[in-house]
């Protein structure tokens, strides 16, 4: 019995493989004809039947016009997609009610030809937000090319955005062929910012550890760094000076305003409606950059968490993260711990959130 043997298919010719490529392209790849498409080919039936009917020179050169535009259009509009790629870049930070620019970058590879008249769609499933990107002018040869869309989030939470993939009716539009690849990127939303009231008396919340310092005149070193013009001559620390040969000043600190810890336990909302959560949160937010550039934030907390010191934006930033994703429970849970100079938010009466700071009610949004 004779053992089988492979035999090599040699590939198609060239001409077949790209005839193949066009009249039966890839998944990721979609021709659709337009309304001007589907009008041109109504007109291209009616004028066969003519030229068939009555044997006409002149109707069959106006069908082989007609059928090379269309042949002429569909070529176009595949090299127009050749060596395409491109970028979404989603915004650094999202905040519900305020503008978010989505990046997309474009960039032709080509070395000769441009690309005309590409779109994108995109789309905010959670947030029921869509639109198009329209790269009108032409992207050059060799060039980058960059176009924003930005959308305004309506609530706090997970953003899913997607965008397809690239898309363009050049050169008639007659055809619109798609690129299929598409992009899915996950989106955190901050929660919005709202107006409150604050009455908090600086003198009665005191840190357990001290007040809190900022460079200033003060008596305390904090420490030393070269002498700037403008600087008093009196504080020229001169022997550190004159072992480094240039003038070293010194940093003093004063006494600063007393600071305080922010907690958001979601479990004192248990109970209360979505929209005074939601207004919690957005307090929560606003506080805690408030309060941090007014340099009297010293820690945060959500839930039974642990307080986390506040020493840079990227606390607060991390803090704003917590906050998109924090849900309000459904079953009693144990609250967490507070200090002595926490402040926490309870819901009140209504639809108001109350900031407490022991058993008094120092603030309101």
């Amino acid at each position: 019995m004779s053992a089988s043997r492979a035999v090599e298919v040699p590939p198609p010719p060239l001409v077949w493989r790209l005839i193949r490529r066009h009249v039966l392209p890839e998944r990721r790849e979609r021709f659709r004809l337009t309304f001007a498409g589907w009008v041109l080919a109504v007109v291209a039936a009616g004028l066969g039947w003519a030229a068939y009917s009555n044997s006409s020179n002149i109707l069959f050169l106006a069908l082989s016009l007609t059928l090379a535009m269309a042949v002429l259009g569909g070529v176009l509009a595949a090299v127009n997609f050749r060596k395409l790629s491109w970028e979404v870049i989603p915004p650094s930070s999202a905040r519900a009610g305020e503008i978010a620019p989505v990046r997309i970058v474009l960039r032709n590879g080509r070395r000769r030809l441009p690309a005309w008249s590409i779109r994108f769609h995109t789309a905010c499933r959670r947030q029921r937000l869509e639109g198009t990107v329209r790269f009108a002018d032409a992207v050059r040869a060799g060039t980058t090319a960059e176009r924003f869309w930005e959308f305004v989030p309506a609530a706090r939470g997970r953003c899913d955005l997607a965008v397809s993939g690239a898309t363009s009716s050049y050169p008639f539009a007659l055809f619109e062929k798609t690129m299929r690849r598409d992009t899915r990127l996950a989106l955190l939303v901050r929660p919005a910012r709202t107006a409150y009231r604050l009455e908090a008396d600086g003198g009665r919340l005191i840190r357990p550890e001290g007040d809190r310092h900022r460079k200033g005149a003060g008596a305390e070193l904090v420490g030393l760094r070269d002498y700037r013009e403008g600087d008093p001559v009196r504080l020229i620390h001169w022997k550190v000076s004159a072992r480094r040969g240039r003038p070293i000043v010194r940093e003093t600190a004063e006494p600063g305003e007393p600071g305080w810890s922010l907690r958001l336990d979601p479990s004192d909302f248990y109970g209360a409606s979505d929209a005074v959560f939601e207004k919690a949160c957005s307090l929560a937010g606003t506080l805690a950059e408030d309060l941090f550039h007014k340099e009297r934030l010293v820690a945060l907390a959500t839930g039974d968490e642990a307080f986390s010191p506040v020493k840079r934006p990227a606390d607060v930033h991390a803090f704003l993260d917590r906050l998109a994703a924090l849900t309000r429970p459904v079953v009693p849970v144990r609250p967490g711990v507070r200090r002595a100079d926490t402040l926490h938010l309870v819901p009140g009466p209504g639809e108001t959130v109350h900031v407490r700071h022991r058993d008094d009610t120092v603030g309101e949004a």
